[in-house]
Formats: C-alpha cells, structure tokens, sequence
C-alpha cells in the first residue's frame, strides 16, 4: 500500500460546533428556526447543497444562496471551531515515517481545507490536499478521490486506501478501485472498520479486536497483518489509531 487518503471533517477534525453553527446561521437568514443541534451533525460530510435540499426542502436556488449565507459565519468564524482527534497527528506522523504517502481528499472546499491544516500543523505531513471547488462544480467524493490519486500519480489504485467516516468515503473509493477504511464510533472512541480484507504494512505491531461469538478479542498482530472485513482496529503504534474523542 503506497498512500493513505484521509476524509477531513469527522475524520481528523471534529468540526461539528463550526458547521452547526454555521447552518444554524444560513438557516435563520430563510427564517427558518434551526432544530437541537444534535440535528445538524447530518451536514458533516456530504456536500452542503445536498443537505440543505434534503433535509430542509430547499430548493436548488436557494441551496446555492443557503451555502452562501453559510459561508458568511464559517469563513471568519466557524472554520477553525474545530479540533483534532487524538492521535491524528501522530498518526500521519508515524504514516509518513514507514515510507507511505499521506494526502486529504475532502468534501470541503480545498481552500478550507488547506487553511485547516496550516492552522493546526500537520500540513506539513501531506503530499497533497484534494477538495471541493467553492462553486459546487466539484463535490462529488469519487472524483476528489480521483483528483487525489492523479495528484499523487498513483497508477495502482488498488495500493491505495481511502479512510474516511461516511459511506461516500467507501463508494468513492470503490468507483476509483481503492480500499477503504471506515471509521465508526464505539464506546467513545474513534474505531476504523475494514469493509473488505486491507494489507496493512507497518513497521509496529497492530492492536485489533475482533468478535468471535459473543466475545470480543484483543489481538496484537505483527507487520503485514491481513484483517478480515469484520475486524475492527484501534492501535499501540500503527498508523491506523484509535481515536479518543476530545
């Protein structure tokens, strides 16, 4: 496996007071009163006029202006109401340090994107950043994915991984021909869910837990572990960390 694409929002970043907020802003200028915040967290990830057209009605137009009036509170404000996962950049760190190449392939604007790493340092880790176009005419994941790997001049997709914590991570990394790992929360912790069977080459050991039965396994693996689809992996020194949340 020679690079590891990382999905940013809900993936290294935890951004959700900045995009709630954010839509709270953009849905209060259409005089609609924005739901619990709990609510909001649908935004993160997909493409922003995707979500206000299917979670609030509206139309193609006035999505456009909702994303507009949405950049009003996030470009000063809600961008850096972020923060890390634990672990993220030790991760990147430890990716890099193994021989493997390290980029973003986002659904936030590139532009967002690039000023979210240079504020919290670990641009200085990535190959390359690969994200939405602020005019809505590249947002579909696949193609990020695909801009990302031509960046990148992989000609081997499959020796790729995208990593990410929504679906569009794993079927955009499907379209391209790459593996994908998924991430899900578990008992407050950040966990990475194979879909299918992924190599992982690492210089450390892995730390995996895995379900037989009724009972959960705690297994530490050696380099070149192959995981079955089921396994999931939190890590003692592996580039594929479980994440605590902050």
């Amino acid at each position: 496996m020679s690079a590891v694409l990382f999905d940013l929002d809900g993936t290294v970043t935890d951004p959700g007071i900045g995009i709630t907020n954010s839509v709270a802003y953009a849905l209060r200028k259409f005089g609609i009163e924005p739901p619990e915040r709990k609510e909001l967290y649908r935004f993160i990830g997909p493409p922003l006029r995707e979500s206000f057209s299917k979670y609030f009605g509206l139309s193609a137009s006035d999505a456009e202006k909702a994303v507009g009036y949405y950049r009003e509170y996030y470009r000063p404000t809600g961008i850096f109401e972020c923060s890390l996962y634990d672990g993220i950049t030790e991760t990147f760190s430890a990716l890099v340090d193994a021989g493997f190449t390290v980029a973003l392939a986002t659904a936030k604007p590139e532009v967002f994107a690039e000023k979210i790493a240079v504020h919290f340092g670990f641009d200085r880790y990535l190959t390359c950043i690969s994200g939405a176009a602020l005019d809505g005419s590249r947002d579909d994941k696949a193609k990020i994915i695909s801009i990302a790997l031509q960046r990148l001049k992989i000609k081997d997709p499959a020796a790729s991984v995208m990593v990410g914590d929504r679906a569009y991570d794993i079927s955009g990394a499907a379209d391209n021909g790459a593996k994908s790992v998924r991430y899900r929360r578990r008992q407050k912790e950040r966990l990475i869910h194979r879909r299918r069977p992924v190599r992982l080459r690492h210089k450390g050991g892995i730390v995996a837990r895995r379900r037989v039965g009724r009972h959960r396994v705690r297994h530490i693996g050696n380099t070149d572990q192959m995981f079955s689809p089921s396994v999931e992996v939190g890590v003692i020194d592996c580039p594929f960390s479980a994440y605590k949340s902050s």
